[in-house]
Order: C-alpha cells, then sequence, then structure tokens
C-alpha cells in the first residue's frame, strides 16, 4: 500500500511524519502525541459528522416486561423546599421522636404511589403535617416520618398524634426552632423513561411510531384507500373525469397533515455523552409489550472495520496539523538551538503555521466537509 494511502493507525502516522519533513527532517514528536493528534482529528471527524462519517441505520429494540416496567418507575430524591426564603414564628418542629408506631396505618400514598402528607393532633401549637416514610411494623405501626409543615407553638415534650389508622401513632417534640423552609421537604420522582443506545451512535434522527393501523387501517378501521375513495371521488368524479396529478397530490398532502395532526411524532431527546434517548410519553410512545421500538440513527462509521477510513483527506490534513502543532509547541521549549552546518529550528514558526491551517481547516469545515445544514429548505 502506498504512503500516501493509509489502512491503519501506523500507516498515518508514517503518512504524518513524511508530509512534515522526514526523514530528511527529524519530527521531535512522541508516539504518544501523535496518537493524540490522530484521536482529536477523529473527534472532529465525527462529532461534527463528516458527511463520510456517518452511516444511517435503524435500530430497533423489542418492548419486553421488564423494559415496559422499568420505563415505569422512577428514581425518589427528597428536596427541601425555599431554603434561601424561610418563615419564622416561634415553636416550629424541628425533631420529632418515635414514642410508639401505633397500628393499623396503612400505605398513606396517592394514586400515582407517591407519599402524601398526614395531618396530625396533640401538642401546644397547630398545622404540623408529616410525610410517613413507606416503613410499617408487623401491625401497620408508622417508625418514621419527614416534616412537611413545621407548624408553630410547639414546645419540647409535646405528644404528637398521627391521624389515619387506629389514631395511636405518636411521636415526641424534641427539638423546635424560630425559623424554618416556608414548608419543608417534597419528593421528587425522575422517571427512568429512557433507553441507553450503543456508544457508537452520535444522533437520532426520529422514533419511528409504532400504529395498530400499520397494515393499512387508520380512522376507527377505514382504510385510507376508502378514505381517498370516499373523498375524492364520491362526488361524482369516478373514471378519472375530474382526475389530475394536481388533485392526487393536494389529497396527499392533505392525507399526510391529517395523519400528523392525529398520530404525531414521538418527542425525544437524546445525550451523546450518556447515550441515554430519553422519550417524552409515559408509555414508549404508544408501544406495547412485545412491540418494536425502532429509531432512526446516525452511527460512526468504525475506522477498525473499514481501512479506507484512514485515507479520508481531511482526516489526514487535521492529524498532520495537530502533529505539527504539537512538534511546535515541543521546539517552543527550546530556544536559540543551533543544528550542526549552523541550522536552527524555528520552533515558533511551525507552531504559528499549524495553528493557521487548523483554523482554517476548521472553518472550511462546514462547507467543504459537512452535508449542508439547509439542503431540504426551498
Amino acid at each position: 500500500m502506498s504512503i500516501s494511502s493509509p489502512q491503519s493507525r501506523a500507516d498515518l502516522k508514517e503518512y504524518i511524519k513524511t508530509k512534515l519533513g522526514a526523514p530528511v527532517l527529524q519530527i521531535n514528536v512522541s508516539d504518544e502525541q501523535m496518537d493524540i493528534a490522530i484521536d482529536d482529528a477523529f473527534q472532529w471527524f465525527y462529532e461534527r459528522q463528516h458527511f463520510d462519517a456517518m452511516e444511517r441505520v435503524y435500530l430497533s429494540v423489542k418492548v419486553s416486561n421488564s423494559l415496559y416496567n422499568f420505563f415505569q418507575t422512577g428514581e425518589l430524591e427528597n428536596i427541601e423546599q425555599s431554603d434561601t426564603q424561610p418563615v419564622y414564628a416561634d415553636g416550629m418542629v424541628q425533631t420529632l421522636t418515635l414514642v410508639t408506631p401505633g397500628t393499623g396505618y396503612g400505605p398513606t400514598t396517592n394514586t400515582d404511589g407517591d407519599m402524601i402528607a398526614t395531618t396530625t393532633t396533640g401538642g401546644t401549637g397547630e398545622k404540623l403535617t408529616v410525610t410517613p416514610g413507606t416503613a410499617r411494623t408487623v401491625d401497620g405501626g408508622i417508625t418514621n416520618v419527614a416534616l412537611y409543615n413545621v407548624g408553630s407553638g410547639y414546645t419540647v415534650g409535646d405528644q404528637i398524634t398521627l391521624d389515619g389508622g387506629n389514631n395511636d401513632c405518636v411521636f415526641q417534640v424534641t427539638e423546635i426552632t424560630t425559623s424554618s423552609p416556608l414548608y419543608g421537604t417534597e419528593e421528587f420522582k425522575r422517571q427512568n423513561n429512557y433507553l441507553i443506545l450503543p456508544k457508537d451512535v452520535v444522533g437520532v434522527n426520529r422514533i419511528i411510531r409504532p400504529r395498530a393501523y400499520a397494515a393499512g387501517l387508520a380512522f376507527g378501521g377505514v382504510p385510507f384507500g376508502a378514505l381517498w375513495a370516499g373523498t375524492l371521488f364520491g362526488a361524482g368524479q369516478v373514471g378519472g373525469s375530474n382526475f389530475d396529478l394536481t388533485s392526487y397530490y393536494t389529497m396527499s398532502q392533505y392525507l399526510e397533515t391529517l395523519e400528523w395532526t392525529i398520530f404525531p411524532p414521538v418527542g425525544y431527546n437524546f445525550n451523546k455523552r450518556s447515550h441515554r434517548l430519553f422519550i417524552n410519553s409515559e408509555d414508549f410512545g404508544s408501544s406495547n409489550v412485545g412491540d418494536y421500538l425502532v429509531m432512526e440513527c446516525d452511527v460512526k462509521v468504525s475506522a477498525d472495520m473499514y481501512d479506507d477510513i484512514w485515507n479520508d483527506l481531511f482526516l489526514k490534513r487535521l492529524s498532520v496539523a495537530y502533529t505539527q502543532l504539537a512538534w511546535g509547541r515541543n521546539l517552543t521549549k527550546y530556544s536559540q538551538v543551533q543544528l550542526p552546518g549552523g541550522i536552527s529550528m524555528n520552533g515558533d514558526q511551525i507552531y504559528n503555521d499549524a495553528k493557521t491551517e487548523i483554523s482554517e481547516i476548521q472553518e472550511r469545515f462546514a462547507l467543504d466537509y459537512a452535508d449542508p445544514v439547509l439542503d431540504i429548505v426551498g
């Protein structure tokens, strides 16, 4: 293979050295520095989506029971509310200590499974509410609570009874304060509405929405063909007497708009660093267990699999420039160094030339190496 057409990382390194003057000149760059320069060039190559760096592929995943159930779950986190805008009063409850767990208390949750505040009675104050924890004793007693509204007017030693159950769960006020957040804590649920995609995926263009009318049915079982015939030809336009290409195109656009309105695209967002595809839906975009979720993605072309990637013009040019930059930076550490024959190496010139070359390559990237951003706008 010609040195001008590298087919591997080792070939590209030899190409870079030759372009910079080897073997006539000694290139003062370590092998590790060349690896970094090549990797930096690859990062531009992939992340700026060079038109030869990406492939449009369709990834699919079957919605299993475990995946569907995971999608419905979430991570819970208690966040203190209004910690920078406290309210002030005497006898605000700061700490409660369990006296007796009581009996008969069931799960204090709403229909979404979130814990709700429980009112209290007893003590010298008022408006104290708490959020019981999920733990229960064998007899249905409550073992721990979090303060929701700290109330006011309480004193240390007050006995507080939690409403609900058999009204026999008792906590004691063991610490009070004169300032508190507007109200205590709120439990936030961070839904696990995401899939982790392969690491070579750099972008998701759309999620293909599964529909019950995939076999040609829509609008309650009426086929699109029947809708077409009833709408376009139902007014006596049978046999093509009043039918032309303009009518066909107009009706096609109408049906596409109607479909987009009734069955809008699945909302999503994708982060290529976390590799997580978040689907803005509670049910995988109306997918059921057993359905396939299909994603249209941009995927990196692997240089390990396709050797000709190493011969890409942009990749070679940027790799040479980055290596030259490292070379110039190395030489600037030594000034006025004389070589045999009275020759001196100008590290500053090598470094500045490399910076200019890199700037030019990056500025021209969108015009020379990437797909036009507005190529479908007319």
